[in-house]
């Protein structure tokens, strides 16, 4: 595959609305940029100054549009983080999301940098609108858990129980949860329930040995080792 090779203007240009940008010279950024607006990148440096400007909702539209180019990518408000403060990050993600609520992106991203700021409970409060299904709240808790947020994935894995009791992984990741918090009783009660559901699964019988071994329950959990070799 050949790179493409910009004009000299073009060029300089798209460098120039950087640096507008990275000097907060908001104004400036967005002038440059629409005048390359037959590039993709000058959509993205239009709805960063926009933001910058505090046009929170004309940002959004062009992230936004940007981001259903590219579904694989991170969402692009996702690169206002370090440009403009806490609260103008916040409220470009959600100018996001209020205009597009169904699409993943700007919530994934908008949950991730929450939990980045220590507001895990936010992330997950912003994850869970429109969840319906036990599997919507199950991949919400592994969203959660695979940051750390522990507290806020283990409410998730319930809630996914409680709306299918047959959910095997849901139960197991319950247990890993409540082993987190050392609550073994709790843990070891979910790993039951999942080596039941799914007894041929040797993950959630090894992370019940180690629960067990944990919570100090050593001639169980080695009796438990003995009988999986």
């Amino acid at each position: 595959m050949q790179c493409e090779i910009l004009p000299t203007e073009t060029r300089n240009r798209l460098a120039r609305a950087i640096q507008a940008l990275e000097q907060h010279d908001w104004n400036e950024a967005f002038a440059i940029s629409r005048t390359i607006m037959e590039r993709p990148e000058a959509a993205l440096l239009s709805g960063l100054a926009l933001a910058g400007m505090g046009r929170f909702h004309e940002a959004a539209r062009f992230l936004n549009a940007i981001a259903r180019r590219r579904p694989a990518f991170a969402h692009p408000a996702s690169d206002f983080i370090g440009l403009g403060t806490q609260a103008s990050v916040a409220t470009l993600f959600e100018a996001c999301l209020n205009l597009d609520p169904d699409q993943p992106g700007p919530r994934q991203a908008f949950a991730e940098w929450l939990i980045d700021q220590g507001d895990s409970q936010r992330a997950a409060d912003v994850l869970v609108v429109g969840a319906r299904s036990a599997s919507d709240f199950h991949d919400i808790g592994t969203f959660l858990g695979d940051r750390g947020a522990f507290p806020q994935a283990e409410d998730c894995f319930a809630r996914a129980v409680a709306l299918d009791p047959s959910m095997a992984p849901a139960w197991a990741n319950l247990g890993m949860m409540r082993k987190v918090a050392r609550r073994f009783d709790g843990a070891l009660a979910a790993y039951a329930t999942a080596i039941r559901l799914a007894p041929n699964d040797p993950a959630i019988r090894v992370n019940r040995m180690v629960a067990l071994l944990q919570a100090g329950r050593w001639e169980i959990g080695r009796a438990s080792c003995r009988e999986r070799v």
